[in-house]
């Protein structure tokens, strides 16, 4: 979407069971121009919460929104901090944001919190790591599939950031 962004965004979307995207609600964390939130949208999506630290990037995103015309919503929000939505998502995303993160337990009970009784995390770790790099988050969970890797960024080839589907 914009230069200097990641550029397998769809594919990293096509790796999502489309049944957690349509008619449920998503919740995407650490969602930056909000690529996959317009994805959610954009695959039938019932509503969809886009959180970014950053104000700018935030404004971009909605900025975004406007001209693809998708109902998205965002909020700037530390992850790290407590989270309190009043709603609870089906699907929330979490993309290769871990390690920006200080509080790894709150960012943990921030996804519990918020997520649906059965609802499911997509979570996408960060470059040449683990299941064990993400014991804190995962310990929460009771089933964890690796669906796969993507790619390392913009300016690799290699595929090695872990993508896994974790439910309660």
């Amino acid at each position: 979407i914009l230069k200097g962004r990641r550029y397998d965004i769809l594919e990293r979307f096509n790796k999502i069971a489309l049944q957690d995207i349509r008619e449920k609600n998503v919740l995407d964390l650490g969602c930056n121009i909000a690529s996959s939130s317009h994805l959610a949208w954009f695959y039938g999506a019932n509503s969809v919460l886009g959180c970014e630290y950053s104000s700018n990037i935030s404004k971009t995103a909605l900025r975004i929104s406007t001209a693809l015309g998708s109902r998205i919503d965002i909020v700037v929000q530390d992850l790290g901090e407590p989270l309190n939505l009043n709603k609870k998502f089906d699907t929330i995303f979490a993309f290769s944001i871990y390690f920006h993160i200080k509080n790894k337990e709150m960012f943990a009970e921030n996804i519990l919190n918020n997520l649906a009784a059965n609802g499911v995390v997509y979570f996408e770790g960060h470059e040449r790591t683990s299941e064990k790099d993400y014991e804190s988050l995962f310990k929460h969970f009771q089933s964890i599939e690796l669906i796969g890797h993507n790619a390392d960024g913009i300016h690799s080839k290699k595929y090695s950031r872990p993508f896994w589907e974790l439910r309660r």
